[in-house]
């Protein structure tokens, strides 16, 4: 037998090369199984994409030297996905295939067998463990591995890695009380009423009967108060229960259209969170009475951790697992195993779910679905939606993609009828106020509006929420000598001040500075302005120093832990004010009484054609909270996208903007890709201007640049186009043209920013 293999090395081609397969890998080896070969004389690992019986050439053929996955590797739609992200992204086919694998997964696992009941084992096995109850997967025990997958299901032999055991048994946790303190929270004085009712409860029983997270169980046990009683179930058959889900007249007609039509995304789009949650409660619950899978895609950890935890009181029978960068690995393991075998209904998952290899999928779910955290921020920059409609098309599931608000391209494909459009607008009375700040020029962070709501909150014991979109203590940072801007030395953009650690940061390299001088008169005297999170926690103290601020960032918020005791603590209502960037509106929280977005217009100021478009969606999805009173601070709230927000009016936003792109030629008019030479400095600019001067022969576009960019040390092209299938042959035939060259040339068809 022979295995075309893919290796996995850059590479100018992504041929496939033939290897033989030795007699003793025939029993575990697989099409999608990972293997060593050797190739340019070293050992590479490689992936198997066919194995063919009989091959017509007579030369010499390598054999492939060791086997890293024993059980079946990748599907063959994850195959079929690897391809695809390849053609898209114009990346290597085995950059796309290592997508497939977790990152804990990608390097090689150490699998053991154990002996569980040896008096049972066939003698050739006993003779294999020479009386030892672990033996090391490998080389010579390969031979017998067919025989030891046939005691593992007999219950003989547990298979077993360095990560997790496989097949190992849930425990059900269930708790009752062991001590009894007085309780300020009142979450918590519900779960100790109901345990003193019942003696002894699982944490599902819990949950379903008093409303309370996993959090608060969990902090309970930590204090001593609960003890967990670990319990093994007989067996976990998915019970599906039929859910009475209500809708009124007009939800109903979007819910009979969804179940009606198929063949085509569905924008699912409606300013009703309620409305939202029950109407995809409602699809999950018919996918799986059909016994088929749902798979959920959220853009941050927050959003996927308030899924979790509202689905999972809603489906309480139903298999669910969650997948995010967060969890430990074991947790990770444990349920990527569960999907591997078929044992799970639901999948709530970030972007590092999205290849696990699930089968039979009848719907699928991606929230926020204009997120800019769908497009992978790693080679390969691959587009989460373009996955999705793949893997919808592949499995015939349905698409849904929710929105509070359309993105132009999506609405546009509506427009196009390439995605059927579910909308409800229930448009009801928004509660907020507006602030022009050039009115107040004595304190530009917590207006006297702002701080007349915040005082009424405080009083009331509610929980306020100020969203900045800037970290740090001050964005501009001056020399008071001179007036010269103070830059990264390397990027040539402005630095960040840190006032906590007294340092200076490039937000593009993530240099840190200590003691600067000034570049032009090498002052040390240096003026901060701008604002930041920590600016903003400084004035808060000033003003409220009793109140208990919460910060929530991309910095504070670094481990697991981090985003559960900041859940944990909103839920016990232990926070008065929360204070963090933009990634707090994608937290699902009835417990926010007043939101405030300290600067809402400073977005439109981004050097990208969207800015006007993420405006408007960050407004809107402030306004979408009706249960909280909102305050909305900035300089020119008169911008259409502002005015357009606060009227509820998409429409008038998108003819708008949908004007005013077809002017410029911006998507959705046209495919706008970046393209970034890093080199020697004459080389890369040739590179690009012949590149340049090629495209514009085929007068199919445009082709912007090239303008160097220090945070690269690259130079960088943007081309307006729409026809893929030319600039990706014109990529291919210039990069043959300067495969002499020491350049280094990256494509992104979906760019995430533009610097």
């Amino acid at each position: 037998m022979y295995a075309k293999v893919c290796v996995d090395v850059i590479t100018r081609t992504d041929d496939l090369f033939l290897y033989r397969i030795p007699d003793k890998f025939h029993d575990c080896l697989y099409v999608g199984s990972r293997v060593y070969v050797e190739f340019g004389f070293q050992k590479t690992l490689a992936y198997v994409i066919e194995i063919i019986e009989i091959i017509e050439y007579s030369g010499a053929v390598k054999d492939i030297i060791d086997v890293i996955d024993f059980e079946y590797g990748l599907s063959a739609e994850q195959i079929g996905i690897a391809y695809a992200i390849s053609n898209d992204t114009k990346s290597p086919l085995s950059q796309c295939l290592r997508l497939m694998y977790p990152g804990f997964m990608q390097s090689k696992l150490k699998r053991y067998a154990v002996v569980l009941n040896q008096a049972l084992l066939p003698d050739e096995l006993i003779v294999l463990f020479q009386n030892r109850k672990k033996i090391l997967i490998s080389g010579e025990v390969l031979a017998y591995y067919k025989k030891i997958r046939e005691e593992e299901a007999k219950g003989n032999i547990e298979i077993i890695t360095d990560i997790y055991t496989y097949g190992k048994r849930k425990v059900i946790k269930e708790y009752r009380i062991i001590k009894e303190e007085p309780i300020k929270s009142v979450k918590q004085q519900a779960v100790i009423a109901y345990l003193k009712a019942r003696y002894q409860a699982s944490a599902e029983e819990i949950k379903d009967n008093t409303g309370v997270s996993d959090r608060i169980i969990n902090r309970l046990a930590e204090q001593g108060l609960l003890e967990m009683i670990p319990t093994f179930p007989l067996s976990e058959p998915t019970k599906v229960k039929s859910l009475s889900i209500t809708f009124d007249f007009d939800e109903n007609q979007i819910r009979d259209k969804f179940r009606r039509l198929e063949g085509k995304p569905f924008l699912f789009y409606t300013d009703n969170e309620d409305f939202r949650l029950r109407f995809c409660l409602d699809g999950i619950n018919a996918t799986i009475e059909t016994g088929r899978k749902v798979l959920i895609l959220t853009p941050t950890l927050l959003a996927a951790s308030s899924l979790d935890n509202y689905f999972r009181n809603k489906l309480s029978a139903v298999r669910v697992c969650t997948f995010s960068s967060l969890i430990a690995k074991s947790d990770f393991y444990y349920n990527y195993q569960n999907v591997v075998s078929g044992n799970v209904d639901l999948i709530i998952t970030t972007i590092v779910g999205i290849f696990l290899p699930l089968d039979d999928i009848g719907l699928i779910i991606m929230i926020d679905e204009d997120h800019h955290n769908y497009i992978n921020e790693q080679n390969p920059k691959f587009s989460a939606l373009e996955v999705l409609k793949y893997r919808a098309h592949y499995h015939q599931a349905k698409l849904l993609l929710t929105t509070t608000v359309p993105s132009v391209v999506s609405y546009y494909h509506y427009t196009q009828a390439d995605y059927y459009l579910l909308e409800l607008l229930k448009k009801e009375k928004r509660n907020f106020e507006l602030v022009n700040v050039r009115a107040e020029p004595a304190d530009m962070l917590l207006s006297s509006v702002l701080r007349q709501k915040l005082d009424r909150v405080l009083a009331d014991g509610k929980i306020s929420m100020l969203v900045l979109n800037s970290l740090g203590y001050s964005t501009a940072n001056i020399c008071d000598n001179c007036g010269h801007l103070i830059k990264c030395p390397q990027c040539k953009i402005g630095l960040v001040y840190y006032k906590n650690n007294k340092t200076y940061r490039c937000r593009y390299c993530n240099q840190q500075f200590v003691g600067i001088k000034c570049e032009n008169c090498e002052s040390v005297s240096i003026k901060h302005m701008g604002y930041g999170l920590e600016r903003l926690a400084e004035r808060l103290s000033y003003y409220y120093p009793k109140s208990r601020i919460y910060r929530v960032s991309s910095l504070s918020m670094q481990k697991a832990e981090d985003y559960d005791e900041f859940l944990l603590s909103l839920e016990e209502g232990t926070i008065d004010i929360v204070i963090g960037t933009n990634i707090l509106l994608d937290m699902i929280s009835p417990e926010i009484a007043l939101l405030a977005i300290i600067n809402a217009d400073a977005v439109l100021y981004t050097d990208d054609y969207r800015s006007a478009e993420m405006c408007y969606r960050l407004l809107s999805k402030t306004l979408d909270c009706h249960k909280a009173k909102a305050v909305i601070q900035g300089y020119n709230l008169d911008h259409y996208a502002i005015t357009s927000a606060l009227n509820q009016d998409f429409l008038s936003f998108y003819n708008a903007e949908i004007l005013a792109r077809g002017y410029a030629l911006y998507p959705p008019y046209a495919e706008m890709n970046k393209l970034t030479i890093i080199g020697e400095y004459k080389d890369m600019y040739y590179y690009a201007n012949y590149f340049k001067k090629v495209f514009n022969r085929f007068k199919k576009g445009y082709c912007l640049g090239p303008v160097y960019i220090p945070k690269t040390r690259g130079v960088q092209l943007a081309i307006k186009h729409n026809d893929f299938s030319l600039v990706s042959s014109l990529i291919d035939e210039v990069n043959k043209k300067f495969m002499d060259s020491k350049l280094w040339v990256n494509f992104e068809r979906y760019p995430r920013f533009y610097d």
